[in-house]
């Protein structure tokens, strides 16, 4: 019987080819699959360029033999994790694909893809995979076979260990997805689309795992789509008879695109698509808000049907963010289109949470999860771009919820702030909501502490602390805070007034100290964070709206209000007041003169107050 050790001087360069390729067919009668210091002294002796040179042969009606022999002792080697991250199969990728591409057999095909998975799990391997031309093939070879159950399944398995091992950013697999956009955009009858359900999948994986572009929207051109999915999700929304799991999969596949595609490019190209994206996503929000129960003890479970919720909710917004930054222009009548779907969506966002804003001071513990909160976000966003004045009910639903989520933010899934203050800032620069916000919701109260709090400042989250400083500064301006006459609201505010509302209206018995209030928030807007900022030119803007307008609010605050303080507190607010108003005078000098008169007055007005 023939041995290992006399196998071994076959496969070796000094041997001849035909004891090279004896030596390998004879391989596996001495060495087991699982015969680890076997495999590694045949990895050692083997002459790897002829390996190589079996896997290029071509041209003779054998040669489909020698990728056969070739390709199974790389898928043995590739059993053992150290032997599968050497260089000698680096050296192998390129050709294991070329091979892949232009297949000698069915056997060969089928050999090649299990090899690639064994290899895709060492993440440099997998890079070289799925980067740039190979990624392409892997692309074409996946549409060539997709009738092909058994290796459709191997080749889905294949791309979506090579991506999430790989790590790369999206535009090194740019080949990859737009061969596979390519192939699932082309025209098929309606009654095969359930066949795309796993390609749909696949692609959604694939732009979830990939870091997206480092350029943000304002640098990039709006046409530099880098993978245009819009004709394939347009084509799968439009198809008759849809069913949930086809519309869902889509959804999901839109939701990935858009968080990994920042340009909206697509969209901008062909804006009717975005109209049709848009309304099937809000459509999908109102038909799940029908299946949920905003009286259950979880409102919104974290379950399949939250997550699917969740996704729908991300498209929605990303896209109204698009139209906000001016990114997107639709034309008139998809615009109008959009503004009824709007509607009908704010509405029914409106009617879910205005039951459980009923519920949330009855129940303290009542659960928020995430997907109650992307609920809550888009209704936010929605209202804080809406100019309609059938929103109005809404708000008044809603607005409670808002204030006791604020309420809540350290016991929250994500922090709320980020899209609660938006909103707020919004609504409340009109004075029946601001008056609202003030004493039926508390929201006076709660913003101020969200403002007060340290994390926004240190992190520098600059447009968070300017929208809840806004909200405090249309309650100041707008005389909210004051007692409000008998009959002093005209007949135009009675839609506030109406049965829309969640709460019913409080006794007017709200007491705000507008100064202690302001000089609880005085030691936020230091000198020391306004010299940090000046290093960072990235942070100047939002930095001075952020100073800005907390400053405005206070200087507004102690003058509307009335400094209780001792002598020595006064004499500290104002000197604290200067100080911050010296150093942002010079951050941005245009609201230099308006500044020193509002600190000129408010340290009139804190010697009188101390004074009286």
């Amino acid at each position: 019987m023939v041995t290992l050790d006399q196998i071994l001087p076959l496969l070796g360069p000094t041997a001849s080819n035909e004891e090279k390729i004896a030596g390998l067919f004879a391989l596996p009668n001495v060495v087991g699959p699982n015969d680890t210091e076997a495999l590694r002294r045949v990895f050692t002796a083997l002459d790897f360029e002829y390996l190589r040179k079996l896997l290029r042969a071509k041209g003779t009606d054998d040669c489909h033999v020698y990728h056969e022999v070739a390709l199974n002792v790389l898928v043995a080697f590739a059993a053992d994790e150290t032997l599968a991250g050497t260089d000698q199969f680096r050296k192998c990728i390129k050709t294991i694909i070329k091979l892949l591409a232009t297949p000698s057999s069915p056997q060969v095909l089928q050999d090649s893809v299990d090899l690639l998975r064994r290899l895709v799990l060492h993440p440099v391997l997998a890079k070289l995979i799925v980067k740039g031309a190979n990624g392409k093939v892997l692309g074409q070879v996946y549409a060539a076979n997709h009738d092909s159950e058994l290796l459709r399944t191997s080749l889905q398995a294949l791309i979506d260990v090579a991506v999430l091992q790989a790590s790369v950013p999206l535009a090194d697999v740019v080949p990859l997805l737009t061969d596979l956009a390519a192939f699932l955009t082309s025209p098929r009858g309606d009654d095969r689309r359930t066949d795309l359900l796993p390609d749909l999948d696949l692609l959604s994986s694939l732009l979830s795992y990939l870091d997206p572009p480092s350029s943000s929207i304002s640098t990039l051109a709006p046409t530099t789509a880098l993978v245009d999915l819009q004709p394939l999700l347009t084509s799968l929304l439009r198809t008759k008879g849809a069913s949930p799991h086809l519309t869902h999969c889509t959804l999901t596949l839109a939701s990935s695109w858009l968080a990994a595609e920042p340009t909206h490019g697509a969209c901008v190209r062909d804006p009717s698509a975005w109209t049709v994206l848009a309304t099937s996503a809000a459509i999908d929000i109102q038909v799940h808000l029908d299946t949920l129960d905003a009286l259950a003890p979880v409102p919104i479970p974290d379950s399949t049907a939250a997550t699917a919720l969740g996704t729908s909710c991300h498209v929605v917004e990303t896209l109204v963010d698009a139209i906000a930054r001016e990114i997107i222009t639709l034309p008139p009548r998809d615009l109008a289109s959009w503004r009824r779907t709007c509607g009908d969506l704010v509405t029914a966002l409106g009617a879910f949470l205005a039951q459980i804003a009923v519920r949330m001071p009855q129940e303290p513990d009542l659960r928020v999860t995430v997907g109650l909160l992307a609920v809550v976000r888009v209704a936010c966003m929605l209202l804080a771009e809406s100019d309609e004045r059938e929103v109005a009910a809404t708000t008044y639903g809603v607005g409670p919820l808002l204030v006791r989520l604020l309420e809540r933010e350290e016991g929250v899934p994500v922090p709320v702030a980020p899209f609660v203050a938006p909103c707020l800032a919004r609504v409340t620069a009109d004075l029946d909501v601001a008056r609202a916000c003030v004493r039926e919701w508390g929201g006076y109260a709660a913003v101020v502490r969200e403002l007060e709090r340290e994390q926004w400042w240190a992190q520098g989250d600059w447009t968070v602390v300017t929208h809840l400083a806004s909200v405090v500064l249309n309650v100041v301006l707008l005389g909210a805070h004051v007692p409000e006459l008998a009959g002093e609201k005209d007949e135009s505010s009675k839609i506030g007034n109406s049965s829309s509302r969640a709460t019913p209206a409080a006794a007017d018995t709200t007491t705000i100290d507008l100064a202690a209030d302001a000089v609880r928030i005085l030691p936020r807007v230091s000198l020391a964070r306004l010299t940090n900022a000046l290093t960072d030119p990235v942070e100047q803007v939002g930095a001075a709206q952020a100073f800005g307008t907390t400053l405005v609010y206070i200087v507004a605050a102690m003058r509307h209000g009335r400094f209780t303080g001792k002598p020595v507190d006064a004499a500290q607010t104002a000197a604290a007041v200067l100080e911050t108003a010296i150093a942002y005078s010079a951050f941005v000098a245009v609201a230099a003169d308006v500044i020193w008169s509002e600190v000129g007055e408010l340290v009139h007005l804190v010697d009188a107050g101390v004074a009286d």
